[in-house]
């Protein structure tokens, strides 16, 4: 892609805010898969050791955990190219409320989760939150 167009503080802009919301996206999808995972397991026992053991050896030889650890792991490289170029008090709480963003989503889609007034006006105010950080 020739970016000779775009000056060096959009370069930095794209790639900065860029790298928060990949980052964001691929841990909500990590999260995502992992809540998926556990109500297709169903609830854990705990009353003996050998049945939180058979839980959790089941859950482990489950691929669709071991994508959702890649998801977090790859989210985790990308928050560090982001931390690198933001600062902190603007990066982490804009890659939290990304992810309140797209969680809220995907639980209304795809879990039939209610999405309350409040919800809504939680996001707002993160949002506008997140805005006001971004201009100080």
């Amino acid at each position: 892609m020739n970016w000779n167009f775009v000056s060096m503080e959009m370069r930095f802009f794209i790639m900065s805010w860029g790298w928060v919301v990949l980052l964001s996206i691929l841990n909500v999808l990590g999260v995502f898969i992992i809540k998926n995972t556990m109500e297709q397991q169903g609830t854990m026992h705990y009353y003996s050791y050998a049945a939180v053991k058979r839980y959790y050896l089941i859950l482990f030889s489950n691929p669709q955990i071991w994508a959702a650890v890649a998801f977090i792991i790859l989210s985790t490289s990308f928050w560090l190219l982001a931390i690198a170029r933001m600062q902190l008090s603007l990066m982490y709480p804009a890659s939290i409320a990304i992810s309140v963003f797209f969680i809220l989503i995907l639980s209304f889609a795809y879990f039939n989760e209610p999405v309350t007034l409040n919800n809504v006006i939680a996001c707002i105010l993160i949002m506008t939150g997140l805005f006001l950080l971004s201009k100080s």
